[in-house]
Formats: structure tokens, C-alpha cells, sequence
């Protein structure tokens, strides 16, 4: 998908991706469950055993629980790239789903097979069917049905199961659609099987929650989103290059440093610092999550403060320090590392962790780039975010908020500097040209759309 074209045979490794995904996600949370309850068993039991040994049984239960929740990271953050694909005409309506909490766990039981073998058995020609549960940022419903020609979201669907003897539950799926004439399934079969078993009756709690769910599905799929401000601006660069929002470039001599050294640096713009380390290459990611903490990392780094000292802005008053790396997770508005036009062999490494990216920023450039575009920057108490306004008249202000989105962009996610500047000075212009009327709450939207390498 990445490369393209689609070579033959393809259809079949397609199909088999999402059920081969969630059942690794289900066995990781059958394992996570199951050293819980021996968690809690040996916590049970701890009058019967010297505090030194329950204390390192503790200290190794929760060893591996961090490890196991390491690999279920590793999968979403697998399952949100092939997602993320799939939803590129309909980035919009993911925010309705951040809306609610993320799902960190698959269902255990029957619920939770049941969903394995529907995924595994699904088959339809004119749509794409993406499981929820193989991602981070699908909450609502358990699937996504997604037209093929237009990339809109179709439908959601809830899936429920009931079990009717060992061996055999009945799966029923409850489906909101955005028409009635692009209902997926309309035209298939059911089994003689299935009609003879009957609607699943569901006890009263279970189907007080799948009508809150269907609620859900149905606001999810709204459409509507009203009368824009006049005036505000739309597709500022949607004519741009990936490599002009995002330092594709740095990533990549990053990349091939990191073929001949297990450490490398790179300065990207004047504010931040990458640092790539290899991580046990040879060995798999099991061995990586397990063992990684033999690694001695500080030897490592010893050449780090001489290149974090070069971020400093001498003329600014907000010079701070911001550790992280960068991030395989989803982040709104953002495309996932995996569709960058970087070497797939360095990708495969970032998201199984044979590299760690670490990051040191220092907002004070683009805090100051901000102050240059006219705009007020006031720290917080604590530092740890923003305040960025602009006085256009005595009774007039331009506050953006939630600033520090900007700055996890840039850090974690790697989006320029001065593509985040460009997208609010237009928005200011607009209003300091009279088109946005006062009293104005506008949303910034900012969606990023990839092809094919072979496309571009």
C-alpha cells in the first residue's frame, strides 16, 4: 500500500491483515489478564511470604505488565497506520471519536471471539471493513465500513454475541448508516443458521448500552457541520509536498547515520535536537521489551549536552528543555511516520523499537516566530504551556488556544515550525482584515493526506 502499485495476490494478504493483528492484540490481553490475577493472588497470600521476595515477585509482575502494555502500544500503533489510510477523506469525523475515552484492552470471553471470527469471516467487495479494535482513535462502534471509490465513511457497526452452546455463539451486528441505499451487507445471504436462532434478546443493562452506542454511531456520522465563518480560509496548502510540512529530510540523514553508528544527531531547525539509538538489532521486539534496560544508554550519550547547549535562543526569555521522541502514535491532524516517504527498513525498526528517536526541544524559536508575527506569548505558572493572543483593536482579541498541540506537533510528530506559523498568521489576517465577525470561535483544521510513493 505504501509503494504501490498493488502487485497480484494481493487481496488475500489484504484481507488477512486485520484478523492476523487483533488476534496477536487478544492473546497479549489474555496474558495481560491472566498475570493480573496472579497479581492479585500472590497479594492475596502475602502474610505467607518474607517481604523481600514478595516484594521482588511485585517488582517482576509489574515488569512484565509494562512490557506486555509496550507491545499492545506497538500493535495500535501498527493497526492506527492502516487505519489512519483508509480514513483520509474523513479525518473530520475522527474527532468525534476522540471524544470519548480510549479503549485500552480487547473484550475478554465469548465477546471477544466472537469479534475475532466475524473479522476473520468478513468478506465484501464494495467497502472497506476496518476494525476498531486494532487501533487507538476508533472508540465508537467496534467497526468502520468505508466506500472504496469515494473513501467516506459509510456506516459504523456494534457487534454482540451470545453464546448457544460450547463451541457456537450467534454474532449480530447493529449497524448505523449514513443511507439507506449504501448499507453494506443489504445484498448478502444470511445463513438458514442464523435465521433459525433469532434476534439475540438482550438483558435490559446490555441493551440500555447498545442504545447509548447506537446513539453514538448515529452523532458519529454526522455530516453537517454548518456555515463556516465567512471569510476564513481552506485549503491554505493543500497544493504542498509532504517534505514541506514535515522534516522528511532530517529523518532521513538520521536513517543512514544510524547505518554505520548505534548513536546519531540531528539538528532540525534552530529549536530542535533528534537523537537516534539503535536498540538491540538482532534481537526481537520480546527480547527488546525484556532486555533493553541492559542497555547502558548514559555511555551512550555522553556528546549530548555539547549538541542540546547549541538549541539555546540567547535573546529569549522562554528557553526551556522538552524531552521526548518521536512518536508512532496517532496525533489528530498528523499522518502516522509509517506513510513518510522514508526507507521502509528504517520504519520497521522505529515501530518495533530496534531505533528510538529521542527529542530535545527548546519552544523558545517558535515562541519568539510567534512574537515577530505580532502575537502576545505569556508562559503559565508552572511552564508548561502558553498563553498566544493578539490585541487587534480596544475591544477585539485573537487567542489561540490550546497552544501546546502546536508544540507536540513539532516535537513528537515532527511538523515545521513554520508551517504551524503560516496556518495562524492566515487565520489572524483574515481577522485583522474584518472577514471573521466578532465573537468568532473558529476551528483550525488541519489534516494531512499521503499516496502511494509510486504516485507522487
Amino acid at each position: 500500500m505504501k509503494r504501490g502499485p498493488i502487485p497480484a495476490g494481493f487481496g488475500e494478504l489484504f484481507l488477512s491483515f486485520q484478523p492476523t493483528l487483533a488476534g496477536a492484540l487478544f492473546q497479549l490481553d489474555e496474558v495481560y489478564r491472566r498475570i493480573g490475577e496472579e497479581k492479585r493472588a500472590a497479594i492475596a497470600n502475602k502474610a505467607h511470604v518474607a517481604s523481600e521476595q514478595f516484594t521482588a515477585q511485585m517488582r517482576e509482575v509489574d515488569g512484565f505488565r509494562d512490557s506486555i502494555r509496550s507491545a499492545l502500544k506497538v500493535g495500535r500503533s501498527i493497526g492506527d497506520a492502516f487505519a489512519w489510510f483508509f480514513y483520509g477523506n474523513s479525518q473530520d469525523s475522527i474527532t468525534r471519536h476522540l471524544q470519548h475515552p480510549t479503549i485500552p484492552h480487547t473484550p475478554p470471553g465469548v465477546g471477544g471471539k466472537a469479534e475475532l471470527a466475524f473479522l476473520d469471516k468478513i468478506r465484501y467487495a464494495d467497502c472497506v471493513v476496518i476494525y476498531h479494535g486494532i487501533t487507538s482513535f476508533l472508540r465508537i462502534g467496534d467497526l468502520s465500513f468505508l466506500d472504496l471509490r469515494s473513501g467516506e465513511v459509510i456506516a459504523l457497526g456494534e457487534l454482540k454475541a451470545r453464546k448457544v452452546k460450547p463451541g457456537k455463539a450467534v454474532v449480530t451486528l447493529h449497524m448505523m448508516a449514513t443511507d439507506r441505499k449504501r448499507i453494506p451487507f443489504s445484498r448478502v445471504p444470511v445463513a438458514p443458521d442464523a435465521l433459525s436462532s433469532g434476534r439475540p434478546e438482550l438483558q435490559k443493562d446490555m441493551a440500555d448500552r447498545l442504545e447509548r452506542q447506537i446513539g453514538k454511531m448515529r452523532d458519529a456520522l454526522k455530516t453537517d457541520k454548518g456555515d463556516p465563518p465567512p471569510g476564513v480560509p481552506e485549503g491554505l496548502f493543500e497544493n504542498n509536498k509532504i517534505d514541506d510540512g514535515y522534516h522528511v529530510s532530517s529523518l532521513k540523514n538520521l536513517s543512514d547515520s544510524l547505518d554505520t553508528s548505534d548513536v546519531a544527531y540531528e539538528h532540525v531547525g534552530s529549536g530542535l535536537l533528534l537523537i537516534g539509538l539503535n536498540v538491540l538489532p538482532e534481537a526481537s521486539l520480546s527480547e527488546r521489551l525484556l532486555g533493553a534496560d541492559g542497555i547502558d544508554f548514559k555511555a551512550r550519550l555522553e556528546q549530548v549536552v555539547e549538541h542540546a547547549v547549541k538549541l539555546v535562543h540567547f535573546k529569549s526569555c522562554n528557553n526551556s528543555i522538552r524531552f521526548g521522541e518521536i512518536s508512532t502514535g496517532f496525533m489528530p491532524g498528523c499522518a502516522p511516520p509509517f506513510w513518510l516517504p522514508i526507507n521502509i527498513r528504517f520504519l520497521r525498526k522505529l515501530y518495533f523499537q530496534g531505533v528510538v528517536v529521542s527529542t530535545i526541544y527548546n519552544p523558545a524559536h517558535v515562541l519568539e516566530r510567534f512574537r515577530d508575527a505580532g502575537l502576545t506569548v505569556t508562559q503559565s505558572k508552572d511552564g508548561s504551556s502558553y498563553q498566544i493572543e493578539k490585541t487587534l483593536a480596544p475591544d477585539r482579541r485573537l487567542i489561540l488556544e490550546h497552544s501546546n498541540w502546536f508544540l507536540e506537533v513539532i516535537q513528537h510528530h515532527l511538523m515545521k515550525e513554520e508551517k504551524v506559523i503560516e496556518c495562524v498568521v492566515a487565520i489572524m489576517e483574515k481577522m485583522e482584515e474584518g472577514h471573521i465577525p466578532p465573537n468568532t470561535k473558529v476551528q483550525m483544521v488541519i489534516n494531512t493526506h499521503v499516496f502511494p510513493e509510486s504516485t507522487r
